[in-house]
């Protein structure tokens, strides 16, 4: 019961040090009591209360803020009220790809980002602009039908084309480049499948032999950060105007003007014809209850290390820049950069790590996957809050009251962003729905069980990620699907 309250409870600073103790005392307790240490362990030892990641207005100090610090946009607060045709919340790449959209089709657009432009998920991401979705064609197909799945394909590899464009069009310096991107995978390998790489041909190219079966893919991959900071220049050329510091704190209709009045913390309003949320992770349930409530927020983590001597680089065919990503519950992803550094990341999990814990968990998956690497040191390590769903499509869409909303993109987000801005694009300035009803209508907000869903998903979350412990150490799991 403590357990239970612990998780969905969250009382002021002042007794966090006793929720701490409490966590402690009870989880292990409990845990190493009950046998359940396999289910405990990665709570009780790695959360720290008071700990939070993107607990201030600043970008985080990460290799691609290091990278392009330089081109950080300067832009101020909003101090007065005015009007607008369309108001975007949250200065994010859905954000801003919707807002550049809707000004190329001759509309007046205002977005208002609460901290700073690149301070969320956008900026902080590995840099892998794959195609697709979170779910693969197949996985879509069998939640909708295969039509709506292949369109949906061809819309990402639309908007791939459209982020090369952008890119080379406003010569977006985000060290843009084509690399080879590895999917990775310990389960049984299929059958029906030709383009697989397995065996010593696999292991010679990862360097390592923890995983069955791979494919490998030619991805655009980017410095996220620099992209978005290039991607928010080009919104202002083209007349968006872009607040910073400027937390919305209500969206109702203003009946006498047809129009929907937005407010801000500082008290400024903006009278708008339509208002689109793209807000990630950091919605809150009092701007849009429906919305908030059908999202989960998943916490995901990323070292950086030391640049890595050739002599000890376990990668011999990609000693060139290259990035690798398994199918496990809670992801492991890496990328080897020009300059021999290695972005190591994963431990996606409802419930923040602290960072001790955080680092201690990837040196030990490090370790686990590239023994040679155990004496790597770690430069800088940084985290991040993802929004799912619970299918973990992202939800694209247009509520009953009129709000149009680009949300949840999960952990696959460059690309997809970029397709919810078109599709929104095209339902507000052309009349034209039709892309959008296609996502719409298949992918409805459902509950995802608030106040309850980072209880829940623990839940689940642990039970896979214990038999993919098992699994890729080569012993024998049940093939049991996952509920998304």
């Amino acid at each position: 019961l403590l357990q239970f309250l612990y998780f969905i409870a969250s009382p002021p600073p002042i007794i966090q040090d006793m929720r701490l103790i409490t966590k402690l005392a009870v989880g292990a307790g409990v845990g190493y009591g009950a046998g359940m240490y396999d289910f405990c362990k990665p709570h009780w030892d790695c959360y720290q209360l008071g700990t939070v990641l993107q607990n201030s207005n600043s970008i985080l100090d990460t290799y691609w803020y290091q990278k392009s610090k330089e081109k950080a946009p300067k832009l101020k607060s909003l101090k007065c009220s005015g009007e607008t045709d369309v108001l975007v919340v949250g200065a994010g790449m859905a954000g801003l790809h919707t807002a550049l959209a809707l000004a190329e089709k001759g509309k007046q657009v205002v977005i208002l980002e609460s901290k700073q432009v690149g301070w969320g998920a956008s900026g902080l991401s590995m840099g892998m602009a794959a195609t697709g979705t979170m779910l693969d064609e197949d996985q879509l197909a069998a939640i909708t039908n295969t039509d709506t799945a292949s369109k949906v394909q061809t819309l990402t590899e639309r908007a791939e084309a459209r982020i090369r464009q952008l890119i080379d069009k406003h010569n977006i310096q985000c060290d843009s480049q084509v690399l080879k991107s590895i999917e990775l995978s310990s389960k049984p390998t299929p059958t029906d499948e030709d383009d697989l790489i397995t065996g010593p041909a696999l292991h010679k190219l990862i360097g390592s032999e923890r995983y069955k079966w791979g494919t490998s893919h030619d991805t655009l991959s980017i410095n996220p950060l620099a992209f978005v900071w290039g991607l928010t220049r080009v919104c202002l050329s083209s007349g968006v105007q872009i607040f910073e510091d400027s937390p919305v704190t209500s969206i109702k209709p203003a009946v006498m003007k047809k129009v929907w009045k937005v407010k801000t913390a500082n008290g400024s309003e903006i009278y708008a014809k339509d208002v689109i949320l793209c807000t990630g992770s950091h919605l809150s349930p009092k701007l849009h209850g429906k919305l908030a409530r059908s999202t989960v927020p998943i916490h995901t983590w990323i070292a950086q290390t030391e640049p890595i001597p050739k002599d000890k680089m376990p990668v011999e065919a990609t000693s060139q820049p290259g990035s690798f990503i398994d199918d496990t519950t809670s992801i492991r992803y890496w990328r080897i950069m020009e300059d021999g550094v290695m972005l190591f990341g994963g431990l996606a999990d409802p419930y923040l790590y602290s960072e001790q814990g955080a680092e201690r968990r990837l040196r030990q998956q490090l370790e686990w996957l590239y023994p040679t690497l155990k004496d790597i040191k770690f430069d800088k390590l940084w985290g991040g809050t993802l929004s799912f769903t619970r299918n973990a499509f992202p939800l694209i869409g247009k509520d009953s009251n009129g709000i149009y909303y680009a949300t949840a993109f999960g952990g696959h987000g460059i690309v997809p962003s970029c397709m919810a801005g078109e599709m929104l694009a095209s339902a507000i300035a052309d009349n034209n729905s039709d892309d959008l009803s296609l996502v719409d209508d298949s992918f409805k907000p459902s509950y995802a069980g608030y106040p309850f869903s980072k209880f829940g998903a623990t839940l689940i979350t642990s039970f896979y990620n214990f038999l993919d412990d098992r699994e890729s150490n080569g012993q024998w799991v049940p093939q049991v699907s996952r509920p998304w």
